[in-house]
């Protein structure tokens, strides 16, 4: 099935968990796990990793015991609105750090919102010389890992952040799928123009420019949003779990 994945989406790698767990907390942490084995394997010394904000790649984080010594950087700002069930109030800014200090390189953290009230207001905290920092190492990223959300509650960094009217008129210009608060219709196309809200995030041309893109995401409830933004040819490995994939198979 990762086969059958990779060539329907003509992507690098597919990699399918075969039992993903009953919960989504617990499919989380597997895809996870599977992400920090990939990362030991295929990160070198050479690289500078990027990392977006999210609660799959938290538990990463968690399950990640062994790095090559490199750069790490925070490719996001930090949502407000997140399960608190998994603990990641606390920790959640500390990610990057986490990441670097198994690694041993220096880390570069976002200490800022995902989301922001205006275009005046992102523009004065990107630069504020820690996230000056860090953005402007976006160029340099050779992999980064980003999660895959879809535009409905529960499911998305920016969804509950919006008020009612911004995500149904988000919803009604096409919006399916998110990465890092930038939002994607079915056929893989970002959403331009004014979205109704402001982010701190890399763009996605600066994504489709990093050599690896590890996109994670899974549950057959998301295969359509998995599939959008696999249709945006910016991703090249996707971590996902049988139930998605047999989906985005048929999708395919």
């Amino acid at each position: 099935m990762s086969d059958e994945v990779a060539q329907a989406y003509g992507l690098r790698r597919a990699l399918v968990l075969e039992r993903a767990g009953s919960t989504e907390i617990e499919l989380r942490k597997r895809i996870g796990a599977m992400t920090a084995d990939l990362l030991t394997e295929i990160v070198t010394e050479d690289d500078v990793l990027g990392v977006v904000w999210a609660r799959t790649v938290n538990a990463m984080t968690n399950s990640l015991r062994s790095l090559a010594r490199c750069p790490v950087v925070q490719l996001c700002g930090v949502s407000s609105r997140i399960d608190a069930r998994e603990h990641s109030a606390d920790r959640s800014v500390e990610t990057v750090r986490q990441i670097a200090a198994v690694s041993g390189g220096e880390a570069f953290p976002v200490f800022g919102p995902l989301v922001l009230p205006d275009h005046r207001t992102a523009h004065t905290l990107r630069q504020q010389p820690g996230i000056a920092e860090a953005f402007e190492r976006f160029s340099r990223i050779t992999t980064a890992v980003v999660s895959i959300g879809a535009w409905r509650s529960g499911q998305s960094t920016v969804y509950n952040v919006l008020g009612e009217q911004q995500r149904e008129a988000l919803a009604r210009k096409g919006a399916i799928a998110e990465v890092a608060a930038r939002l994607f219709d079915a056929d893989g196309n970002e959403l331009s123009g004014d979205q109704g809200h402001h982010v701190l995030a890399i763009s996605v041309p600066e994504l489709k420019r990093v050599p690896e893109v590890i996109a994670l995401g899974g549950g057959e409830e998301k295969a359509d949003a998995i599939a959008a933004v696999l249709r945006s040819g910016m991703v090249n490995t996707l971590i996902t779990d049988a139930g998605a994939a047999q989906r985005l198979v048929e999708l395919a």
